[in-house]
């Protein structure tokens, strides 16, 4: 809920710039992403078990051991 308006926004852009900076599988990001989200959105794990999750199914060793806010990143290079 943004402004009182409920919203229905797609994420596609966030998965493929995170699936080419750590060389993962879009398809193999997407599915895992989807699987973790609704933890984090919940606020039932943090934000670096978010991706620490998601670097386990996908077998990605740099994504698991990144301490950047990859939301920070992504979401403020896309916001310009």
């Amino acid at each position: 809920d943004i402004g009182g308006v409920l919203v229905n926004w797609h994420m596609s852009w966030i998965t493929s710039e995170i699936a080419k900076r750590f060389a993962i599988k879009e398809e193999n990001m997407i599915e895992s992403f989807g699987k973790y989200l609704h933890e984090l959105d919940c606020g039932k794990i943090e934000e670096k078990t978010f991706w620490e999750k998601i670097a386990n199914d996908t077998n990605s060793e740099n994504l698991g051991q990144t301490t950047e806010s990859l939301w920070n990143t992504y979401f403020t290079k896309n916001a310009k």
